[in-house]
């Protein structure tokens, strides 16, 4: 998840500059969406795809993933974890057509990867966290130019 925000300590803020840093910030949330996305680890596009922004307070966006796997996929698992959903495991399979070769069936082998996911964990594939950091420049930018300081 990340947070773009202007903290204002509670400062009334003339109207003009408020309705530029608005427009700013929704502009920043937009492009981080976006950069976002392409940083994704890509095995289908789901995780892609379920990242949006959402306006969490006047000055404040929050950019995220709503599927249920996308934290992992960002902070890793722990040895002896959870066992992941087998349905998408199996969809991934298909997605990157692998077999087994040992002729077992897509079900078994999924359920053969959950277990070995379960009790070695998974290594992160952040992408959040690039995004956020690539990102931050850009919506400084962004943020001086609304406010009318040279970035």
């Amino acid at each position: 998840m990340i947070r773009i925000s202007v903290k204002r300590d509670d400062i009334p803020l003339p109207g003009d500059i408020r309705r530029w840093l608005k427009s700013a910030l929704h502009r920043a949330a937009i492009e981080t969406t976006n950069t976002a996305r392409e940083e994704t680890p890509r095995a289908f596009a789901e995780l892609a795809n379920s990242i949006r922004s959402e306006q969490t307070d006047a000055l404040q966006y929050t950019v995220f993933s709503d599927v249920d796997y996308a934290a992992y996929v960002e902070h890793s698992t722990k040895l002896g974890g959870k066992l992941p959903p087998v349905s998408h495991l199996q969809r991934w399979l298909r997605t990157k057509n692998i077999r087994s070769h040992s002729g077992m069936d897509k079900r078994d082998l999924a359920w053969a990867i959950a277990r070995g996911i379960q009790r070695r964990g998974m290594r992160a594939h952040p992408y959040m966290q690039p995004t956020a950091e690539k990102m931050e420049p850009r919506i400084r930018q962004l943020v001086a130019r609304a406010t009318g300081h040279n970035a």
